[in-house]
Formats: C-alpha cells, structure tokens, sequence
C-alpha cells in the first residue's frame, strides 16, 4: 500500500473524461514508486490501542445477489447503476455512473495493493490522511469528516468524507467543481485496500448511498470450489 495514493478528480464538467484518465493514471504511479506498507488493522500500533468504531457498514441482502466482480483475492458487486470502466493498470479498478445532462457522473474506484513483508509499515489512518492531503491541494475550501475507525463487513477500516470544490478544470478556463466523496483505507494480511467514490455535490445524498451500496459489497472472495 503506498502512502500517497492520487485519487480521482473526475466527476463532473466537459472536462470530465481527461481527468478521470490522468487521475487514475497518478493513483497507479504513485502506488508503483511509494509502496509504503501499512501497520495491521485492528491492531495495536506505537501510539497505543485503536480508537474505539465510531461506523458500521454492511451489504443489505439485495445487493449481494449480482454476480460478484473479482479482484484478485477479493471481490465487490457494484449497484447496477454503475457500470466497469476500466482497469487502470494491474491493481486499479473504476467504475461509473450514468453521464447527466452536464456531463457529471459518480466514480467510484477500488485500489488493490500487495504489500512486501520487509516493508516499513504506517496506519491505515496515516495512509488514509496522505489520501486527503492530496485531495486538498486542488480544492482550497477542502473539509473532510477527519479519520474515522469502523468496520466494513466485519473488517476494521479507516474512513473519511470530504467536500470540496475542485480546480483542476478551471485552469483550462472550466468553472471550479463542487464535490463530495468519501475514502476507505483497510489491510487484509499483506494486501492493502483503497475504496474511493466521488460525485459531485449537486448530486446529494443520492450519491452517497451510491457509493456506501457500492463499498458496503467489497469483502475476500470465498475459496473456489
């Protein structure tokens, strides 16, 4: 898991499509040179025992029911409002929702890292606040809920959420972008997990159901038969 992860800019404006693409293609490169371990969740670290859960998320049984998308060890079954996009080299997933009228859509992506045993390890919630101080540096009035433990299907995991308006487009003469999104930081023995969505804050708290149904089926794939 690296340390400072690039997350995805892109969820609204003309300009959407290019900044999905470099976005995503930061997340991955940052990934490939940081490769900074993560310290066990649910575990003791240096600074002592973990702050007590604080959210619970779980899959409703609906939802469980579509065909699971595979990610290596583990899987995830997005709501069928979301449709794959691509896979932004070997450890990025994205996927998307329907395209408005304004070119805006929700994304949603999965970062799946494997960690080298030797690795100098940090926090989930360290790893998850480089995540946020990446997001701030292109949106000025960024504010986030703060790192928050809980558990996602049973799995201790580090969250946040944001809102934000962002600049990126409005270099290239494009208005600024209000959003919201959230980040999901876990480890699973030495894999280390990344859950991103994002859309923009027009959308409501629509989108962040979306993003919470989507996340909410993410868990380790069963054994094959």
């Amino acid at each position: 898991m690296p340390c400072r992860s690039r997350p995805n800019d892109a969820v609204g404006g003309s300009h959407a499509a290019h900044e999905t693409h470099g976005a995503a293609s930061a997340v991955r490169l940052v990934v490939s040179i940081a490769l900074v371990g993560l310290m066990g969740c649910g575990g003791k670290d240096a600074h002592g025992p973990p702050p007590a859960d604080v959210w619970r998320l779980e899959a409703v049984a609906d939802d469980l029911t579509r065909p699971p998308f595979r990610i290596g060890e583990f899987e995830i079954r997005p709501p069928s409002e979301l449709r794959f996009v691509r896979q932004d080299g070997p450890d990025s997933y994205i996927w998307a929702g329907p395209t408005r009228p304004d070119n805006s859509h929700f994304s949603l992506t999965v970062i799946v890292t494997e960690i080298p045993a030797d690795e100098v390890r940090i926090t989930p919630a360290e790893h998850l606040r480089d995540i946020l101080g990446e997001l701030r540096k292109d949106r000025p009035d960024f504010q986030t809920t703060g790192v928050q433990p809980g558990r996602l299907n049973g799995y201790s995991f580090e969250r946040s959420n944001w809102t934000g308006s962002s600049h990126v487009g409005a270099q290239n003469g494009m208005p600024a972008l209000s959003q919201q999104g959230a980040v999901y930081v876990g480890l699973f023995n030495h894999r280390g997990v990344v859950l991103m969505f994002q859309d923009i804050t027009a959308a409501g708290a629509n989108s962040i159901q979306l993003g919470e149904r989507a996340v909410a089926t993410f868990r380790p794939a069963p054994p094959a038969p």
